[in-house]
């Protein structure tokens, strides 16, 4: 008795197929043998426009008068208010507000007053809006807003001496920074 075996060859389209397969999988493995990747990160603003602040405001000195000690309120009060201004010119057009924000040293007592580091005793440096509100070294009230008009927008407040409850006033030179940063809408 003759056995046959049964040795079915599969079809040429087959081993076509499984050689293709590996092919494929050997170029995917070889394509990656010395690949990279790269992440690129795209940052941008969009801002709302710009001004600048005019020339003579970006470094400002105000000189308040000068007064005698006898000149000062009672304590908690303030002396020698004179309006300070400052200007942003060249505002992009559509821009409608300026807002300009007050930062800076308060005084060691009266958080609200500007700390003054001249020689005189029992003085601080009051900063007040327009309409009278104290703008507060210690960030109370300190931000104020003035319309931008004709590309330009005119910020006015007052500045004077304060004199410190519970402490006497001598004479001496007073002396106080203001930081002052802008925004706009």
């Amino acid at each position: 008795m003759e056995r046959r075996l049964n040795h079915s060859r599969k079809p040429a389209s087959h081993r076509t197929l499984a050689g293709l397969l590996l092919a494929m999988g050997l170029a995917t493995v070889a394509g990656t043998a010395g690949a990279d990747v790269a992440n690129v990160t795209i940052n941008g603003t969009i801002d709302a426009g710009t001004c600048t602040i005019s020339a003579g405001d970006v470094n400002k000195n105000v000189t308040l008068a000068t007064i005698k000690t006898s000149d000062l309120p009672a304590a908690g009060g303030v002396a020698a208010l004179q309006n300070v201004t400052l200007t942003v010119n060249n505002c992009d057009v559509g821009l409608t507000t300026a807002s300009f924000t007050f930062t800076g040293t308060p005084d060691d007592t009266d958080k609200v007053r500007w700390k003054n580091t001249g020689s005189a005793q029992g003085v601080a440096v009051e900063l007040e809006s327009s309409a009278g509100v104290p703008i507060g070294a210690d960030g109370t009230n300190n931000q104020l807003m003035a319309q931008i008009t004709g590309g330009q927008a005119v910020l006015t407040f007052q500045a004077g001496y304060w004199h410190l409850p519970g402490v006497t006033a001598t004479s001496g030179s007073v002396s106080a920074v203001a930081t002052v940063n802008t925004s706009y809408n």
